[in-house]
């Protein structure tokens, strides 16, 4: 069902993000050789589009090829608000009401990874304008090495306050920049404990920006 409804906000989203913004998608062709299970697409955090960003501007190729996509929400949004049955139909999933520290915050997103749906994640979760990669929470890390997943950066360029006068003159020029995906073997490969290791995925994460 989820793989279902998600075609549909594929579709949908290709349209709207056209008609909203003047957006610019870079590095397609990493798909051709991005695995289709076991993938976690991580990304900067600057507005309530960017999940929706990151997975709806993939090739439709790729798109065909993997079960779906799952998002960690915050409970007040899969759970309270008048959209959350919306957005838990899309795929999200609530954090646990004793999500204090990463451990106890990961067991579901965990298992829908091993399940073989591509995780999207924001390892600094608050809604930033800049990308400081010491922000970067452990749980990312933590994540890939219990998953055992490889990681893709995805980075998604001014989204940070937009307004609905915005949307209606398209005046906001928006990034979506896909970059190289990292094996699992090249992330043990990153020394220092979970935070530097998130530290340095978000250090490459921000260095598509430059490019």
């Amino acid at each position: 069902m989820i793989k279902f409804i998600q075609f549909f906000i594929w579709l949908f989203g290709r349209i709207i993000w056209k008609l909203i913004f003047r957006i610019e998608v870079k590095n397609r062709e990493v798909f051709k050789i991005c695995p289709t299970k076991n993938i976690i697409f991580y990304a900067n955090h600057s507005s309530y589009f960017d999940a929706f960003l990151a997975s709806t501007n993939i090739p439709l190729s790729y798109y065909f090829k993997f079960k779906g996509f799952r998002f960690l929400a915050k409970r007040k949004h899969a759970c309270l608000r008048w959209y959350a049955r919306f957005i838990r139909m899309m795929g999200a999933y609530p954090l646990p009401k004793d999500k204090r520290g990463y451990v106890r915050a990961m067991p579901d997103t965990i298992k829908y990874a091993k399940q073989g749906y591509v995780i999207v994640i924001f390892p600094i979760p608050k809604l930033l304008r800049d990308i400081n990669p010491g922000d970067a929470y452990p749980g990312v890390s933590y994540l890939a090495d219990e998953s055992r997943a490889g990681l893709l950066p995805v980075y998604i360029g001014n989204t940070y306050g937009w307004s609905f006068w915005e949307l209606f003159r398209r005046h906001r020029r928006v990034q979506v920049i896909y970059g190289s995906p990292i094996s699992h073997a090249e992330f043990s490969r990153i020394e220092g404990d979970y935070r530097e290791k998130s530290r340095c995925l978000m250090e490459r994460l921000k260095k598509l920006k430059d490019k």
